[in-house]
């Protein structure tokens, strides 16, 4: 199962419905249980609603479960610092 997932397939249909400031910091497969666990960022509360909203309305992923998400800072390399949302999502179906 592990030879069959195509990497740039799943990464193609998530570029397709991660909107502008949402970012991915990792993508963990669960191959026996057929699922994906999405880790990563957003600006806003909404723009992470917007992303869930379009991973629900693919029709390559069957369930789409928010599992954590938290309030954070964020530091920048200019030292400055702002608000962010970290999530943690499961995609039922991925592949």
């Amino acid at each position: 199962l592990k030879d069959s997932l195509r990497w740039t397939e799943l990464l193609e249909r998530l570029e397709e419905v991660v909107p502008d400031g949402v970012r991915i910091e990792g993508l963990k497969p669960d191959y026996k249980g057929g699922t994906l666990n999405i880790t990563g960022l957003a600006r806003n509360v909404l723009l992470l609603q917007r992303f869930i909203d379009e991973l629900i309305e693919s029709p390559h992923f069957e369930d789409v479960l928010l599992m954590r998400q938290a309030n954070i800072e964020l530091e920048e390399d200019s030292g400055r610092s702002h608000a962010a949302i970290q999530f943690s999502i499961v995609l039922n179906g991925a592949f």
